[in-house]
């Protein structure tokens, strides 16, 4: 049978498609209509907050206009890889935040939550586990309220809820005639709503956390911004009540002050202590949450999922300060996986098929996309680039790509299924050496043009992981850090950020042999088992997921070589 998910949500839409308990293919909308996080649902947001409108009711009219056409062309692209048809869809399972579906009546509609729960419970090694779900909001109510933290515990196929904490929508008629309203700013009791506001306030963007998250690490203890917690209630019944409303207008407020008082640079170190300070506050809350769901969900596992959980940071410290032991975090735990965890629900918890990664061995494989390796679009954007080709070895094809990034060569790297989810994981990436501290400028310089304070991972041979980073062992996904010793600070500095850690992402040879061969070969030929890994695309922009967009960013970038599907060139 063919199940068939679908995320449908405000930003981070997707689409999966199983065939019994396997899934097939998963595809965010992003990477097909090449707008960073599908925002393209309207374009200019924040004229829409300026003119004191309702962003998600907007969105929602947006939405329901431009659905058919966008979601027809993600299942058409998870259909195409299969190779069936629509009549072949067994059940669709939807997660959606609306309450005016307008899906085909074969359609099963299940909660953002549960989906969210599902998404990262299911692909886990672990038969039985708890389950902590932590984003800006679900489903709202006709009351404005919603769950913005769930507790769950999983036991082979079935999801069980255990508490949750609700928020609610929280503006003043006078804040939306005044332009301050901004749908997730009034939500209260939501940890993903406070990190979002702080890096929209700290100019980070619309979802710019992961930008707030690099920049915390600059800042230190700054006492001004003590008064941010006094809007946080740590409940002895082990949840939280928070305020969003008031610290984004005390946040503003100070922000506001400083620009008229403050030289550049000043401001840089006052915008990164007020990141520091959220980083913080947003770091004690989850480990109040974990506390919580450890006592009625004892277990040594966890699986995490919602915004909150790509906070690298955060989940090194539930690691190393709770009582859970091993940690699982599926790579699209955003809403880009809901779509993920709504097929998984079906075919696990709807239709009792036995899960897959249930041997610990077995790990999720983000490789989800499509591959175009020899098909007629391949074919025709390698003949664009023709002039570049450099001849490879076939019986060791990954030397010769290695030895040009031992020389600073910056590659793009473009082979087999693309990954789901926001890091670039050895499918669709840019690599550089990560042995001379000046690649960190260079790339975010003249490459990604990007903020200059923004890390860069270690892709690490997974065996070799203990040579430069402490406590750490697997981490696939690159949604955990570590703190690196004198190796890593001496010989991979270009991955090191300024407080002496780095996001890494470990490599073995079965989830992806290609990628393990290639760092192999860089290992040696320097006695360094480290590439620089970073997503292939530009600031603001989605990571490549076409041939085509992979020859355009080598011809526009400042690319020195591309590898694709086999094939490598160099300028």
């Amino acid at each position: 049978m063919y199940t068939l998910g679908i995320g449908d949500v405000t930003h981070d839409t997707s689409v999966c498609l199983m065939r019994n308990n396997e899934i097939l293919v998963a595809i965010e909308l992003e990477r097909l209509m090449k707008v960073k996080h599908n925002l393209q649902l309207d374009s200019n947001l924040f004229s829409i907050i300026e003119q004191g409108k309702n962003v998600r009711d907007v969105l929602k009219k947006r939405t329901v206009a431009y659905r058919e056409n966008q979601f027809n062309s993600a299942i058409d692209y998870c259909l195409d890889y299969a190779n069936v048809s629509p009549k072949d869809i067994s059940m669709m399972v939807v997660s959606t935040l609306y309450n005016d579906p307008v899906y085909q009546e074969k359609s099963i509609f299940i909660d953002h939550h549960l989906a969210h729960s599902a998404s990262t419970y299911y692909p886990s090694s672990f038969e039985k586990s708890a389950i902590l779900v932590m984003d800006a909001y679900g489903y709202l109510n006709k009351n404005k309220t919603s769950v913005s933290t769930l507790f769950a515990q999983g036991d082979n196929n079935t999801i069980t809820v255990l508490d949750k904490i609700v928020g609610r929508h929280d503006h003043t008629a006078a804040e939306l005639q005044q332009g301050t309203h901004e749908s997730h700013m009034v939500f209260t009791n939501s940890l993903g709503t406070l990190y979002q506001n702080v890096s929209m306030l700290l100019g980070m963007g619309y979802y710019g956390e992961g930008k707030t998250m690099g920049l915390a690490s600059y800042g230190k203890v700054n006492p001004e911004f003590n008064p941010i917690r006094e809007h946080v209630i740590f409940l002895s019944n082990g949840k939280l009540e928070m305020d969003n409303r008031a610290i984004f207008l005390w946040v503003k407020d100070c922000l506001d002050r400083a620009h008229g008082r403050l030289t550049e640079d000043e401001l840089f170190h006052y915008k990164a202590d007020m990141a520091y300070a959220h980083q913080k506050l947003l770091e004690e809350m989850v480990l109040h949450l974990c506390n919580h769901l450890y006592k009625i969900a004892p277990s040594e596992n966890l699986c995490l999922a919602g915004g909150v959980a790509l906070n690298s940071v955060v989940n090194y410290r539930i690691l190393q300060e709770t009582s859970f032991k091993n940690i699982f975090i599926q790579p699209a735990a955003g809403d880009a996986g809901i779509a993920i965890g709504a097929a998984l629900y079906g075919a696990h918890a709807i239709n009792n098929l036995p899960r897959l990664n249930l041997n610990a061995k077995k790990l999720f494989s983000p490789f989800l996309g499509k591959s175009y390796k020899n098909t007629d679009t391949s074919t025709l954007q390698k003949s664009r680039i023709e002039k570049y080709r450099v001849n490879l070895t076939k019986e060791d094809p990954y030397t010769e790509i290695a030895k040009q990034i031992s020389h600073k060569k910056i590659i793009g790297w473009f082979n087999g299924r693309g990954e789901i989810g926001p890091r670039s994981l050895g499918a669709r990436s840019i690599l550089a050496d990560p042995r001379e501290e000046r690649m960190k400028e260079v790339l975010n310089q003249k490459v990604k043009y990007r903020e200059n304070f923004r890390p860069f991972a270690p892709a690490i041979l997974e065996e070799e992981v203990g040579r430069y980073f402490e406590n750490i062992r697997i981490a696939p996904y690159m949604l955990l850090i570590a703190n690196a010793n004198e190796n890593a600070k001496e010989e991979i500095p270009a991955t090191i950020h300024v407080d002496n850690t780095a996001r890494v992402q470990t490599v073995n040879a079965e989830m992806n042999p290609d990628f393990y061969s290639l760092i192999h070969a860089f290992y040696r030929l320097t006695g360094v088992p480290v590439i620089l890994n970073t997503s292939f695309n530009l600031a603001g922009r989605p990571i490549v997921e076409t041939p085509k967009d992979a020859v355009d960013y080598f011809l526009t970038m400042s690319l020195d070589g591309l590898y694709l599907d086999g094939d490598f060139y160099l300028k």
